[in-house]
């Protein structure tokens, strides 16, 4: 059995040996040139998403402006601190109703790994074995 892991450990390694890229030379990019790679990353469309939490900076965001415009604008006031409390109030609802991401199965060569169902007792003693095992 140990002679069949080393097998699988050397298989493993020759193919990361031939899978390994070359290193390639870095080279200098301009301060224009960084700044316009760190802009197009930013105005990506994943980096834009919807999320509870987004939603509730937004709803805070209009809270302070309420509270930075009142002695200017006194009459933007309730409007800006009622829209910025009922948008948190729907954010903060948000986190409940919205789905948890999912992620993909676990696989380990090529075959799906399910995780052992865990009890309080197992849970615990695990722990426990953990702590004093030092």
């Amino acid at each position: 059995m140990p002679d069949q892991y080393e097998q699988e450990i050397e298989d493993i390694l020759r193919q990361a040996e031939a899978e390994a890229p070359l290193p390639q030379p870095r080279s200098r990019q301009s301060l224009r040139g960084l700044v316009r790679q760190y802009a197009r990353q930013s105005l990506n469309n994943n980096a834009w998403g919807i999320s509870p939490g987004r939603i509730m900076l937004t709803a805070l965001a209009l809270i302070l402006a309420a509270i930075l415009l009142r002695p200017f604008l006194p009459s933007l006031f309730g409007v800006l601190a009622w829209a910025g409390l009922i948008i948190f109030i729907i954010a903060y609802g948000l986190f409940f109703v919205k789905p948890s991401r999912k992620y993909p199965p676990k696989k380990w060569r090529g075959r799906y790994v399910e995780d052992e169902p865990t009890n309080l007792f197992t849970s615990l003693k695990d722990k426990l074995t953990r702590r004093f095992k030092r």
